[in-house]
């Protein structure tokens, strides 16, 4: 299924196809609703959030690799079967909290590739990244401007095989 392909959006979980692609307005959700497959994302894009941790599919960054942007959250976690594989781009975050989630890994086929988790929010908000162990990330950039905030990684379990982070900036 290609990203871009309004046939494949719908406005509710469920719900009929033909919804336009998401903009910069608009939040995410691929559930097990969602059907099956793979999603190839085919194009950079700009919306609120995506929560991804209940989708029984793949969502593949990687074969374009597209540099996306949410404003508020990216959330991975979840148990639903699924495979993400984020491939080489940027992936700019500017949300606080928890503005990056993949602490929740059960049935989850994770690829980082050479990607990049930027935060960028300047508010003075703590921003987290909240991980699970047994994961690699490429590299993950904080860069906040004159936010005084924390910046702040929870990992979710402390079993090995640790939680492995290629640059941490």
């Amino acid at each position: 299924m290609s990203s871009s392909n309004t046939t494949n959006w719908a406005a509710t979980s469920g719900g009929a196809g033909g919804a336009s692609v998401p903009t910069s307005v608009d939040t995410v959700t691929i559930d097990a609703n969602s059907g099956s497959g793979t999603i190839t994302v085919n194009y950079d894009f700009t919306i609120i959030s995506l929560t991804c941790g209940a989708m029984n599919m793949t969502l593949d960054f990687a074969t374009n690799n597209v540099n996306p942007t949410f404003s508020s959250l990216l959330n991975m976690a979840g148990s639903g079967t699924r495979t993400i594989n984020m491939g080489n781009g940027t992936f700019t975050i500017g949300g606080t909290g928890n503005a990056f989630q993949l602490n929740a890994t059960t049935n989850l086929t994770f690829s980082s590739g050479e990607s990049t988790i930027l935060i960028t929010n300047t508010s003075n908000t703590t921003a987290t990244l909240a991980l699970q162990s047994a994961i690699t990330i490429n590299k993950i950039i904080f860069s906040r401007g004159a936010s005084t905030a924390t910046n702040a990684i929870t990992i979710a379990s402390n079993t090995s095989p640790f939680l492995t982070i290629n640059t941490l900036i």
